[in-house]
């Protein structure tokens, strides 16, 4: 994530030598780390530079005052991002306002945190998606460190890291089978029961389609095993371009793993009118899905990411996607490349 350190040359005069430096040294094991972005002033380099300092930490700051000319404008660049201030109650826009301690805890040395319901399947989608999108926004680097959650032990999985200093961000599936079903709740009962160290920084999103599957086009479906033993396959064309053309919203709501059409009791009369309404419109009682397979094929498919690739820059995806993608990306901005294993 981009950390702004964001004191003045005064604000930093009025701290003891000791506190001095313990803030270069969190300052400059932050930066070699790389997995977050760190942007420092020339000025206020310049005066760090004064300070009494091993010769490590003088390569390091003289690396962010060099770099500050091409990565001081992503501040004014509409991105959201960490600002370490003495005044907690100045407002910039899209920034984040976090005090000293957060620094000095160590919160910074680690990768933002992605928790997912599959470290493998999810994880390999958000980031060949997170990745393109960096391309796109001409970001050089992401850091990208995925935890596994276990599906419905995501919530539990999340609550007990963020007890930790950190930066923290949990993704999970809405689950949603029509536009007028209210989720899986998984981030509205972990906003509520969530209570973070002070040094923590945390957020968590769901999906906007029903599940990540639905991020996945029938273009990229085509290239795949699944695809051509599923009957149903034609369904999927019509919905599809009819979705990409702003003319129907059914293909985000599709359990592409498992198929549509299923009804519950528990399903409002509103969901349940408006699934049938599109069995009638296009023909269908129940469509078949693909598997559980379908995130591993395409993760392991060269030709099925490459399409992807493209896909992500038409207009149908900037319409329903950009906000999300570009939203997380904010979260994993980095300095070098950075990837766990």
């Amino acid at each position: 994530m981009i950390i702004h350190f964001d004191y003045s040359i005064e604000e930093i005069e009025m701290l003891s030598p000791a506190v001095v430096g313990e803030v270069i040294h969190h300052l400059c094991h932050c930066s070699s780390q790389g997995s977050h972005l760190l942007i420092l002033s020339r000025s206020l380099s310049q005066n760090l530079l004064t300070k009494e300092i091993s010769p490590f930490e003088r390569a390091v700051i003289t690396r962010l005052a060099n770099n500050y000319s091409q990565v001081g404008g992503l501040l004014d660049g509409g991105m959201q991002y960490i600002r370490i201030c003495k005044d907690q109650n100045s407002y910039k826009d899209f920034a984040i306002p976090m005090n000293l301690d957060v620094l000095l805890s160590g919160a910074f040395s680690r990768p933002t945190q992605m928790i997912v319901e599959n470290k493998k399947r999810d994880g390999g989608v958000y980031r060949i998606i997170i990745e393109s999108h960096a391309k796109r926004a001409r970001l050089p680097h992401v850091s990208l460190e995925f935890v596994h959650g276990g599906g419905g032990d995501v919530e539990e999985c999340f609550l007990a890291l963020v007890e930790v200093s950190g930066v923290y961000v949990a993704l999970t599936d809405s689950d949603r089978k029509t536009p007028f079903d209210r989720g899986n709740q998984k981030v509205s009962r972990i906003a509520l029961s969530m209570k973070p160290a002070a040094t923590t920084l945390c957020a968590a999103y769901e999906t906007p389609t029903h599940e990540l599957e639905n991020f996945l086009s029938v273009l990229e479906l085509e290239k795949l095993e699944q695809w051509n033993s599923n009957a149903d396959r034609g369904i999927y064309v019509k919905i599809f371009e009819e979705w990409k053309q702003g003319r129907c919203n059914l293909y985000p709501f599709i359990d592409l793993k498992n198929g549509f059409g299923h009804l519950s009791d528990k399903m409002s009369q509103q969901s349940l009118d408006w699934i049938e309404e599109k069995s009638q419109k296009y023909g269908f009682s129940i469509i078949k899905g693909f598997g559980d397979k379908i995130p591993i094929s395409v993760i392991e498919s060269d030709e099925a990411q490459s399409v992807f690739h493209r896909t992500m820059r038409e207009k149908y995806w900037g319409r329903n996607f950009d906000v999300f993608c570009f939203t997380l990306l904010e979260w994993v901005v980095a300095d070098r490349k950075f990837r766990a294993a």
